[in-house]
């Protein structure tokens, strides 16, 4: 949109702040409003319509909090007391950049929350908190714990020091963000002129009553002289005072040096300390009984300077901070930085594009991976710096180059002609081979420049030249899909190569590493027009910097640690108006390396969430990551002093696993009714309902004998939540289909239940009914609610006679009550049983939220069945576990083997099973 769009679409927003479920129709009466006073054209009003209701029809999810029980909640019992002036601002500040109202409260709620976290600072106690928030790759943390420097001013809070990365780009970056969000004040200008500095930014523009100052500024870090000329004493500061720092040993204790001379011994003056990219550098990557690092050191060092203190890391990839111990303690340097006092997963709102949305099978953006495998020949995956390039660029590379150069096209197309627009190639850490990359990267670029600038205007002529018959097919196979801003006309290839001169000249390529980030990304200069960049590098585009308008990413690395990896992953984040359009392109290993931490993320999260539901702490409760046994690390070999190997082997053999956890998604349900039917007809039309009257449960409906390929081809279009880790198609067939084939025959049986009579596939089934609970963490149908229990162990004797169900009773007659895996370890001669459960959602008997019940309305109201199912395997002999490998930290290696202090020995080899 052009800039007479932003500012009209700003305006309704503001306006519909705190409304929801607005009408188009309402929407358009205040654009035609706002227009009055900007003219447009029609195509132009519905572009802007389009554009606020994406943005008011956003949704944020509750995060999960895991606290230690001795806290007591302060915040919200003195809020009546606090004067949120910093808070509103940044409010408005917020809702003037397009913020719509759900996001704002959910930020809100989440940020409250934290603060009662915090040690209140106005308390006469010291207190020495320490917590960790875990946030999403690019999801927005920088805004929430800006929204909790805010309000930490608000409540009291006198000193904030605020750790960004180690490069200094990230730093400046932070800082500006800090400048536009608390201080209002341009911090290079305010150190220059001081305290009588007049001039605004941000949300300096909205209340000049809320006043705070930086000690550092955009263009420098920390300095002793700087602070001294300042701030005298820190006991004597009658604003909040702010210090944006790189994780620098020098840097730190240069702080650390002016805190002593400012005040001798214990600083009364509350303190919270944010540590962003918690998982970098901050760590203590020496053995315990050593010495720790410099930065984890320095940053102890620090919070014991003050009576009053709060640790809080921020991480998208918290993997190496849960393998810190718990129980280290250094005199000096007082405890490490475990999160002992609580973890808070931060919501991301339903706008987000994370790795769920790309790297699952069912992504909503999975169309955006390709494959690059011919770059192993231009730069392997392993090579030293000495190398140089295959003088050929593969033919992946240059696809994306002139995927990002259409990309520039339609985005002027949509009317973003000043928009920012970045491609990324991350091809090797060595700076020497990024540049010579960069260099063949430039070339190409100006060929193709110079091409389209000679025969743009050709027509179909220009078609006579190899770049022009490239753009055509790379145009033909990405976008010509794509639509123009209004949203009802296709963008023609006439349209594109008519416009490729303006799009494509001004791209520009340049490598971003070795410190020069600062000037090469420098956005600001580009205001007007656009900053158009390919940036060639390594470690400067993997943590932390935001690459503005980011598009296209080339991929093509060997670091095998989830953290680095995860964090090299700049393509997640925000790509509103333009999500259609992005690109990503990385070896089909590295696609595969990512759903593997994409699952294992997930799992730790659902760990997470478990944690709360049993109401512990994170010392009491073990955190585990999941590592496949393949070549993938989680962090860091230093960052895991504290961790060991954790072995879990699941036998199937003779045991019952289901899906309690059904997904939340309306489609994906739908398509798992949808299999069902076409799996039911299927085998009504290749077997015979079985009628057997010597049939244990005969009322039932059930197929016997069923082939395995049938059953086969059912699973794989079955919907499976992430949530039943047990019950994975892999896992399944590994143990039954590929032992020689040994189980060909299945018995089928769908349940039956209290629910009204329905057909389904022609049949007559009665649904069972049950109880759920809506899990928002992981976004899962919870059935049964804290139970986690879906089928009945009765149906356990489906397939079998009244005969074999005797024998079953006989051997476990000695036990209380049949459960239902006692049907499977009789060891009597059955099939593989396949049990189908139609579903039929009630209330249970805790107090539903609105999510809950919006749920239980649809499925009520459109009379929507689920389906979930359970597997029975019979007991087999000499059958080998399936092994999954994690990394334990030290909480659960006492938790799991009942370790304590006195026990250095861990035997490897030792594993838990499942059953």
């Amino acid at each position: 949109m052009n800039e007479k769009q932003k500012k009209v679409s700003t305006l309704v927003i503001m306006q519909l702040a705190g409304r929801e479920n607005v009408e188009s129709a309402e929407i358009m009466k205040f654009i035609n409003l706002f227009a009055s006073l900007n003219p447009m054209t029609d195509i132009e009003k519905k572009a802007v319509l389009k554009d606020v209701e994406s943005k008011i029809q956003i949704n944020v999810e509750k995060g999960i909090i895991i606290t230690e029980h001795s806290h007591l909640p302060w915040y919200n019992s003195a809020k009546s007391n606090i004067d949120p002036k910093f808070w509103n601002r940044y409010k408005l500040y917020l809702r003037s950049q397009g913020w719509n109202n759900a996001v704002l409260n959910e930020m809100d709620d989440a940020t409250d929350a934290v603060m009662d976290l915090l040690g209140n600072p106005c308390q006469k106690e010291g207190f020495n908190r320490r917590g960790l928030c875990i946030g999403e790759v690019q999801s927005g943390k920088t805004s929430n714990y800006i929204a909790l420097i805010n309000k930490a001013a608000d409540a009291g809070y006198k000193v904030i020091i605020l750790l960004t990365g180690v490069m200094e780009k990230l730093r400046a970056q932070t800082q500006e963000r800090v400048d536009l969000g608390f201080t209002g004040t341009d911090s290079d200008a305010f150190l220059k002129h001081r305290k009588g500095f007049e001039g605004k930014v941000g949300v300096g523009k909205y209340d000049n009553k809320a006043i705070a100052w930086s000690v550092t500024s955009k263009s420098s870090d920390f300095k002793q002289k700087t602070a001294s000329s300042l701030i005298p004493h820190l006991d004597k500061i009658s604003v909040p005072i702010i210090f944006v720092m790189k994780k620098n040993r020098s840097v730190l204790q240069n702080l650390s040096q002016w805190l002593e001379l400012a005040d001798a011994g214990v600083i009364d003056v509350p303190m919270l300390l944010i540590d962003d990219e918690a998982d970098n550098a901050s760590i203590n990557t020496h053995n315990a009984d050593t010495d720790p690092t410099a930065i984890n050191k320095a940053i102890r060092e620090l919070l014991n300077k003050f009576l009053k203190s709060d640790y809080l890391g921020f991480t998208a990839t918290p993997y190496a901070n849960i393998f810190i111990d718990p129980e280290t303690e250094d005199d000096m340097f007082n405890e490490d930085l475990f999160p002992r006092d609580f973890i808070y997963c931060l919501p991301s709102p339903s706008n987000y594009i994370g790795p769920d949305a790309v790297f699952t099978s069912d992504g909503k953006y999975r169309t955006m991976l390709h494959n690059n495998d011919d770059c192993e020949d231009y730069v392997p995956m392993k090579h030293k710096k000495e190398f140089f390039p295959s003088p050929q660029i593969p033919k992946s590379l240059e696809t994306a180059i002139c995927s990002f150069m259409l990309i520039n096209v339609i985005r002027d197309l949509r009317g973003n002609q000043k928009a920012h627009r970045t491609m990324m190639i991350n091809l090797s850490r060595f700076i020497a081979v990024q540049n010579r990359v960069r260099g063949q990267v430039s070339s190409l670029v100006k060929d193709y420049q110079n091409a389209i600038q000679n025969y743009y205007m050709c027509g179909s002529r220009a078609l006579r030249y190899p770049e022009f018959q490239k753009l055509k097919w790379v145009f033909d196979q990405f976008f010509s899909h794509c639509l123009h801003a209004d949203g009802s006309t296709l963008i023609t290839w006439d349209e594109v190569q008519k416009n490729l001169k303006n799009a494509v000249m001004p791209i520009n390529v340049d490598s971003v590493n070795g410190g020069n980030a600062v000037r090469i990304l420098n956005y600001e200069n580009y205001a007007d027009t656009g900053l158009r960049l390919i940036a060639v590098g390594g470690l400067s585009l993997s943590r932390g910097l935001t690459l503005e308008g980011l598009c296209v990413s080339y991929f093509h690395r060997n670091s095998k640690m989830y953290d680095t990896l995860m964090q090299m992953g700049r393509w997640f984040g925000y790509r509103s108006g333009y999500d259609d359009l992005c690109q990503i392109w990385m070896p089909d290993t590295a696609i595969d390396w990512y759903r593997q931490i994409t699952e294992a993320t997930d799992e730790l999260k659902e760990k997470i969430q478990m944690m709360r539901d049993q109401n512990k702490t994170p010392q009491e409760f073990g955190l585990c990551v999941r590592q496949d046994k393949g070549a993938l690390l989680v962090t860091a070999r230093n960052k895991m002093k504290s961790a060991r190997t954790y072995v879990q082997a699941i036998n199937l053999s003779g045991s019952v696993i289901e899906t309690a956890y059904l997904p939340s998604r309306k489609g994906e349900n739908q398509a798992n009714l949808k299999a069902t039917d076409k799996f039911l007809k299927n085998l009504k039309s290749n077997y015979d309902q079985a009628d057997n009257n010597d049939l244990f449960l005969k009322e039932n409906i059930q197929f016997l004998n069923v082939d395995w390929q049938f059953i086969q081809q059912y699973l794989r279009e079955y919907h499976c939540h992430n949530a039943n880790r047990i019950f994975k198609n892999e896992d399944i067939e590994k143990a039954l289909f590929s032992e020689q084939k040994k189980y060909t025959n299945w018995d089928v049986a769908v349940a039956s239940g209290r629910g009204d009579l329905g057909i389904m596939a022609g049949l007559r089934i009665k649904p069972v009914i049950r109880t759920f609970r809506y899990n928002r963490a992981i976004r899962a149908l919870q059935i049964s609610g804290s139970n986690v229990r879906l089928g009945t162990q009765n149906m356990s004797a489906a397939g079998l006679t009244k005969k074999q169900v005797e024998e079953v009773k006989e051997k476990f007659s000695k036990e209380k009550s049949l459960s239902g895996t006692s049907y499977f370890r009789a060891g009597i001669d059955r099939n593989p049983l396949l049990i189908i459960y139609p579903v039929i959602l009630k209330a249970g008997k805790e107090k539903m939220d609105k999510e809950t019940q919006e749920i239980l309305d649809y499925y009520k109201d459109s009379n929507a069945l689920l389906i979930g199912l359970a597997i029975g395997i019979p007991l087999m002999k000499n059958v080998e576990s399936i092994v999954r490998t994690y990394k334990m930290n030290a909480v659960m290696q006492k938790e799991i083997f009942g370790m304590d202090e006195n026990d250095n020995d861990f035997d490897e080899d030792e594993y838990e099973s499942e059953n």
